[in-house]
């Protein structure tokens, strides 16, 4: 044991480091035990729902009898030659236990392992030791994987002791050898894409957050994992809206291909069923239901997750008041993004379906922009540091370049142009959607919500220019404009015909839009332009004055020393 840690130590020192606070025996033993006592307890738990023998005309769900009528998953148990027990579907029963080896592994890994890794890295931020890893010699690649390899070291270990069970479960159930190593590879590239997420995020949030991200992004994860487990197991999909492009991220979506290539009956499996899965739809097309496509497609997502963190873990590691991702990269994750989303929205061929979802891509919309809006807006030193050096940058007398690509200047003209790009994107879709009847009132709902979206973009940036309570004005704020003026709209809509002229500057416009007449929908798109000018225009005054104030801070300790060496 001393040899090997000390080629890991050589290999990565942060690694090292890790697992020798780690590995230590009480350590080790618990992680053994724990991992021990929970597959022995999985193992007598699917025993104990095997029929008694002892019973007579019972059904049971490994029984290999008739279907029961009522109990859809139930058959009636038929007796051995030997008469002493029931024939039992062991494959079946296989095939149960390797599924729930699978999701219980997977989320112990995904959640416990993201959470530890974000916890240690704001643990070590506030002792203040994060401030000697950046001053060691190693790659920021180093340090980052020896500390996702070795903070849930112990989680690794338990889980490397389930694997011949489930190994041994996986082929009893008839699946094939290269499948098996399918489901390791998608539970590795899963892990890879949430660790790298969780990394970000703990040298994201720490000023909004004060610590508590460690437990908001496993919380969030878990959720996620389990509505999904809970959707697949029911076999409640799919929802044909662009809440489907959530499924892109599961890993789970694996037993789909393991359902459909198993030599056991759908409908006795009853889960994941693979229908719900393959009558998926993005723009009309279901090319996931071919196995390679699909796992394919489900590795684009964790690669471009994982790409978009490393990001933004090289820019905040050193620098802590950077913005988290290049403004080059915001531009390619609005048009992607909203790319995917609206292939799921653009789907089914009635009317009230594709208005619903056009309303549902608002909600996404809305999402996409306010991260990417926290994702480039600098804070007020950054903003400061341009002002000053922007004549001696890389975009000097080069200033409209500056603001569409710079990583210090301001970010509303590179999000007024990703809210362009990615408007008239799903304007084109839904104006070239021939079961789509109210268009125009769809493209006017979707001008107006990259209006308010502008706006808020411009509340940001002003907040992120103030020294005090910054957090409580963004929630504020922001809580305020997205809730209140829609709320009002819909619960008094139908009172009082003039509150939907509120609608058309709420955060989701278009159902308003399609109730008010067009002349209405206009004047309100010219007042949101209004206020987009006047929002930019005292956005651009503030950031002189800024500037001008800092200036004017610099040079009169300078005239003051200067007067004093003459006088």
């Amino acid at each position: 044991m001393t040899q090997l840690l000390d080629h890991i130590g050589d290999w990565n020192p942060q690694l090292f480091r890790e697992l020798k606070g780690r590995f230590r025996r009480r350590n080790l033993a618990i992680a053994i035990g724990t991992s021990l006592v929970a597959q022995l307890l999985m193992l007598l738990g699917y025993l104990g729902s095997l029929p008694d023998p002892l019973l007579k005309n019972t059904y049971s769900r490994y029984c290999t009898g008739y279907n029961d009528e009522y109990w859809r998953s139930s058959y009636e148990c038929i007796a051995t030659t030997m008469g002493d027990t029931w024939d039992i579907n062991w494959q079946l029963w296989n095939l149960d236990l390797f599924v729930c080896l699978t999701i219980v592994g997977m989320g112990l890994l995904l959640i416990v392992g993201s959470h530890l890794i974000s916890a240690d890295l704001i643990k070590e931020e506030k002792r203040g030791t994060m401030g000697f890893v950046r001053l060691s010699p190693q790659a920021l690649h180093r340090i980052i994987i020896g500390k996702i390899l070795g903070v849930p070291s112990l989680v690794y270990l338990g889980i490397a002791l389930a694997l011949p069970l489930h190994f041994w479960a996986g082929l009893q159930a008839g699946i094939a050898l290269p499948w098996i190593g399918m489901v390791y590879l998608v539970a590795i590239a899963a892990c890879i894409a949430s660790y790298s997420l969780s990394t970000m995020w703990s040298f994201v949030g720490q000023d909004f957050f004060g610590g508590f991200q460690a437990w908001l992004y496993s919380g969030a994860l878990g959720f996620y994992l389990m509505i999904m487990t809970i959707a697949g197991l029911e076999s409640n999909l799919p929802s044909n809206t662009p809440f489907d492009w959530l499924r892109m991220f599961y890993p789970g979506n694996i037993f789909y291909y393991l359902v459909d290539g198993n030599s056991l009956d759908v409908e006795m499996v009853h889960y994941f069923e693979p229908n719900g899965w393959f009558a998926m739809e993005w723009f009309h097309s279901t090319g996931w239901s071919v196995g390679l496509l699909g796992l394919g497609l489900m590795a684009g997502h964790y690669f471009v997750l994982t790409a978009i963190a490393w990001q933004g873990i090289q820019r905040r590691f050193y620098e802590p008041q950077a913005t988290m991702i290049s403004k080059r990269t915001a531009y390619a994750v609005a048009i992607l993004t909203t790319f995917l989303m609206t292939g799921f929205a653009a789907v089914g061929e009635r009317e009230y379906r594709l208005m619903d979802n056009f309303e549902t891509l608002q909600v996404f919309s809305l999402a996409l922009f306010f991260s990417l809006t926290f994702c480039l807006t600098p804070t007020r030193q950054r903003v400061q540091d341009w002002f000053r050096d922007r004549h001696t940058g890389r975009y000097a007398q080069r200033f409209w370049s500056d603001l569409l690509w710079g990583d210090r200047s301001p970010a509303l003209l590179a999000i007024g142009v990703m809210l362009l790009l990615s408007t008239g994107l799903m304007a084109i879709v839904a104006a070239n959607d021939p079961f789509l009847e109210s268009k125009i009132a769809v493209i006017q709902g979707l001008i107006l919500q990259a209006g308010f979206l502008f706006i808020c973009a411009c509340i940001v940036q002003f907040i992120f220019l103030q020294t005090r309570k910054r957090n409580m004005m963004l929630v504020a704020s922001l809580g305020t404009l997205t809730i209140a003026p829609f709320l009002i709209f819909v619960i008094f809509n139908h009172r009082f015909p003039s509150v939907v002229a509120l609608g058309l500057f709420s955060a989701f416009p278009i159902q308003a839009s399609v109730e008010a007449i067009s002349a209405l929908a206009l004047w309100a798109i010219a007042g949101q332009w209004v206020a987009m000018v006047a929002g930019a225009r005292y956005i651009q005054t503030s950031i002189h004055r800024l500037g001008a104030s800092e200036l004017k801070t610099l040079l009169t300790p300078a005239a003051r020393s200067s007067k004093n060496v003459l006088t």
